[in-house]
This record gives C-alpha cells, structure tokens and sequence, in this order.
C-alpha cells in the first residue's frame, strides 16, 4: 500500500510539471497571430481537460482492486506521455 501512496505522490508532482508546462506554453501564445492562437488554446484546453481526468482517477483509486491500479499505471502513463509530446510539438515553432 505504501508503494501506492507513493506512486500517486509521484503523479501529483508530474500533473504539477504538467500545468506549469501548459502555463507556460500559454504565455508564449502571446505573440502569434489570432487564427493560430486559437487553434493552440483550444488544443491546451483539450490538455488542460485530460490531465484533470488524470487526476480524478488516481484521487478516486485509493480503494480499487489491484489489478485496477496497474490498469490505471498504464493509462496515466499513456496520457501524460501524450501530452508531453503536444506540448513539445506546440512549443517548437516557437524555438
């Protein structure tokens, strides 16, 4: 159980990079033209939304089975791998 506590701790501290990512990301949208802008605020919002149902499974998981937690490992992994990679994609033109 102490592994899993400390696995969700692990998650929370990886949402938080996440959302200072996203943050940042938005504060460089400042300065490309509208059409565009809103082309990637939509995608950060559409971030934003599937890094919130991150977390509600790993709040909502402290008394699952198992084999639910594993299954669960895989998809946050899964997702936050996903937004990195929309991040990094959405951050290159600005490099």
């Amino acid at each position: 159980m102490t592994d899993r506590k400390e696995k969700i701790n692990e998650y929370a501290d990886k949402f938080k990079a996440l959302d200072d990512k996203l943050d940042s990301l938005e504060s460089e949208m400042d300065n490309i033209k509208d059409d565009m802008k809103q082309s990637a605020v939509k995608e950060i919002e559409n971030l934003r939304s599937l890094l919130k149902d991150a977390r509600k499974k790993v709040e909502g998981e402290n008394d699952q089975a198992e084999n639910f937690w594993d299954d669960l490992q895989g998809e946050l992994e899964n997702g936050m791998e996903k937004i990195e990679s929309a991040v990094k994609e959405m951050r290159s033109p600005f490099k």
